[in-house]
């Protein structure tokens, strides 16, 4: 009878998680009746599975924020190069070097300076691309170029002009799709439109008086051309 008692002890011990400690383990191997799992315990139990998920969400937070840190760091270097040097002369390993980044780890998040020109240009190439387009945001996007007129004009400067032209075709080739127009024509198209964009931007930067929401109209215009048969090649 002791010992089965005393075997029904061992097996409680290893079996449950023992709510009181080490020294009750002991006590239980010497033929103690094992103590009911309490409610707190049962409830830590049910929330183990909880609180590992709230912590892998966290450590997910915590992992995206250095991924946005680091991206936000190697385009701004890449900017300061693009406006001091120019495109052709700006390298990799100097965005790195700006940024205080390994190579490695700028190669992880861009693995071209297109991929940098690119998310440099994020906001901008998704306002122009918008399907169907967005009159205020055009308006928001006409006004950031008006306050930041030095910089852009070195952006719509060729041939940086037509490479950024050809990363906003890109974009807006997937709304052409959608439509049915596959193929060369909506390579050509895209092309088309993005860079009858940027020449309207370009034009107005000149002056001449173009009040900003006949502009913005303009754009709005161009960019649902390329989703309507004949407006643009």
């Amino acid at each position: 009878m002791e010992r089965g008692v005393r075997s029904a002890a061992i097996m409680a011990v290893l079996s449950v998680e023992n709510p009181i400690g080490p020294a009750a383990g002991v006590a239980l191997a010497d033929g103690v009746a094992a103590p009911s799992v309490s409610g707190q315990n049962r409830l830590d139990v049910r929330l183990r599975p909880l609180m590992s998920a709230h912590g892998d969400a966290m450590e997910e937070v915590v992992q995206d924020r250095r991924r946005q840190r680091t991206r936000k760091a190697a385009v701004g270097a890449f900017i300061e190069l693009l406006m001091a040097e120019g495109y052709d002369a700006v390298a990799m390993t100097a965005v790195a070097e700006r940024a205080d980044l390994g190579r490695s780890t700028l190669y992880e998040h861009f693995r071209t300076k297109d991929d940098l020109l690119a998310a440099s240009m994020d906001w901008p190439l998704r306002v122009l691309a918008a399907d169907p387009p967005d009159p205020a945001a055009l308006l928001a996007l006409i006004e950031h170029v008006r306050e930041r007129s030095g910089a852009v004009r070195v952006l719509l400067e060729q041939p940086l002009r037509s490479r950024i032209a050809r990363l906003l075709a890109a974009r807006i080739l997937p709304g052409l799709r959608a439509r049915g127009v596959v193929g060369p024509r909506a390579d050509v198209r895209a092309l088309a439109c993005a860079e009858g964009q940027f020449a309207a931007l370009a034009l107005w930067m000149q002056g001449g008086g173009v009040p900003a929401p006949v502009l913005a109209e303009e754009l709005a215009r161009l960019s649902a051309a390329a989703a309507t048969p004949g407006q643009c090649p």
